[in-house]
């Protein structure tokens, strides 16, 4: 149909004593031998032009805190290995592919921030 596409948006209402809300988006749980629910967030597509972008981003600190924590992590497995990490910039056409780029903000009181790489240990007990 004709026109421009429409909005949702999820929030919280403010407070001015305690803790800011909660938003919890979960997908489906089963007790059988089947998979879980599976989440996915998409950005919008443009036949014409560029696909939208898709920002996760934590808000500056008060007057007296810390910015908060992001965290992109997978569960623990009882059978198997646990689920990859993936971080992929996909195939370009007339250019050239997508960055990954890591980068550690700057800090005004000792050393600046680190960027930590490691792989997981093996642990195997007959």
């Amino acid at each position: 149909t004709g026109g421009q596409g429409g909005s949702i948006e999820v929030a919280v209402g403010e407070g001015s004593s305690g803790a800011g809300g909660f938003v919890e988006v979960t997908a489906g749980k089963t007790t059988d031998a089947s998979t879980g629910g599976y989440l996915l967030m998409a950005s919008g597509y443009s036949e014409a032009t560029s696909s939208g972008p898709i920002a996760l981003r934590t808000p500056n600190a008060g007057a007296a805190g810390v910015s908060g924590a992001m965290m992109l992590t997978t569960g623990t497995s009882s059978l198997g290995n646990t689920g990859a990490l993936i971080l992929d910039t996909g195939e370009a056409s007339g250019g050239h592919g997508g960055d990954i780029r890591a980068r550690v903000g700057t800090g005004d009181t000792g050393d600046g921030g680190h960027v930590l790489v490691s792989a997981g240990d093996e642990s195997f007990a007959l």
